[in-house]
């Protein structure tokens, strides 16, 4: 079982879909979920942001920032921009520079 405060977990994760082995964050990410389904920061942060990684892996641009739309408000509150540089790596995906650049000027 994994730990949920367990941040470089969690970032191990997102490493591991970016890396390719989707196959094997998409086990974490599932024990995660099922782990803490109380926990605000998996629940609305770790999670969408591996399943974006996965998506983005997948070449699934449009699923990725669907993904992260709902945490967007709340993103610059943290410590850590990898959804903003996942949003970003989509939207060069989708060749959209207009929203890719409205992205990085809030």
């Amino acid at each position: 079982m994994v730990k949920g405060g367990d941040d470089e977990f969690q970032w191990a994760v997102v490493g591991l879909a970016l890396a390719g082995d989707v196959t094997q964050a998409e086990k974490f990410a599932v024990e995660l979920d099922k782990g803490f389904p109380l926990n605000t920061m998996v629940q609305r942060y770790s999670l969408p942001t591996i399943r974006a990684a996965m998506a983005l892996t997948r070449k699934d641009a449009s699923h990725a920032v669907e993904l992260l739309r709902e945490m967007s408000l709340n993103e610059l509150g943290t410590q850590c921009l990898l959804p903003v540089y996942e949003r970003g790596w989509a939207y060069l995906m989708l060749h959209d520079g207009m929203r890719l650049q409205r992205s990085f000027k809030r």
